[in-house]
């Protein structure tokens, strides 16, 4: 009988070690929420979305995006709220300019985009054979209606995000060129084939050298053909660093502050 209570406990406290830790008074800085177009898609997506303190629908605010990590996948609303995620609602950034930060979560066996990746490192893709995704469909959709529902500047989305959500903004931005004013993505990949949309389009990209879930050729890649196209997009290598470099660009003011300069052209 000791035998099996000491079993039972082991197990019990092995689960507890490997059951994610949430920061809950940061999470629920964030109101939980839901899409769903039960006439379009089968399935909901839960998101997150931190309203700027002091809202006041007389004013015009930024909406900056943050597509999470493959670990951020799930259901549970809680998971995708990542360190970066954290420090764009954090009273540094707030300061520089107040926003909303949307954080929508990507269901569990699905991606960003459809690349069905099963070997690493991951590489580029051709976007032309990879229909849109069903969770990247519902994201822009939801930007739609957050749009109606609160008074957010057409002329200032933003889309960051690491790793997933790096590949995930590179793919958003070429496939929807005119919809964003700047874009953040972090060791991602993407289709250098497409730089054309988003030529004009204002980027700061980043990679760890030795990143070893996606190349830094790809990032290299597709800098390379922008600024081929007269680009003036902004590319920073991180010496000796690997995949995580997400904590390093995010807690940079400096990043924030090119950030927020860029606006685009009414449509």
């Amino acid at each position: 009988m000791k035998k099996y209570l000491a079993i039972i406990l082991l197990l019990s406290f092995l689960f507890s070690c490997n059951k994610k830790q949430y920061n809950m008074e940061i999470i629920n800085k964030f109101d939980a929420r839901e899409f769903e177009d039960k006439e379009k898609y089968k399935n909901s997506m839960p998101y997150r979305l931190f309203v700027p303190d002091d809202y006041s629908a007389l004013n015009k605010y930024p909406l900056i995006l943050y597509l999470h990590g493959g670990g951020g996948r799930g259901d549970d609303n809680l998971a995708q709220v990542e360190y970066g995620a954290t420090i764009l609602i954090g009273s540094t950034i707030q300061a520089m300019e107040k926003s909303f930060v949307l954080v929508p979560q990507c269901p569990k066996r699905a991606q960003w985009l459809n690349t069905n990746f099963k070997n690493r490192p991951f590489l580029n893709y051709q976007q032309d054979k990879i229909p849109e995704s069903e969770t990247m469909k519902m994201v822009i959709e939801l930007i739609t209606k957050l749009q109606n529902e609160f008074s957010i500047d057409p002329t200032r989305l933003y889309a960051t995000g690491p790793s997933m959500g790096g590949s995930g903004t590179w793919d958003i931005i070429t496939r929807y060129p005119n919809l964003f004013a700047a874009a953040v993505p972090i060791n991602g990949v993407s289709d250098p084939s497409k730089a054309i949309q988003v030529a004009n389009l204002p980027i700061w990209a980043f990679h760890g050298e030795n990143d070893e879930v996606s190349d830094i050729n790809n990032t290299r890649n597709m800098i390379r053909a922008l600024r081929n196209l007269g680009s003036n997009c902004r590319f920073t290598e991180y010496k000796n660093e690997g995949h995580i470099i997400d904590g390093k660009v995010y807690d940079k003011n400096e990043h924030f502050l090119w950030l927020f300069k860029q606006k685009k052209n009414p449509d």
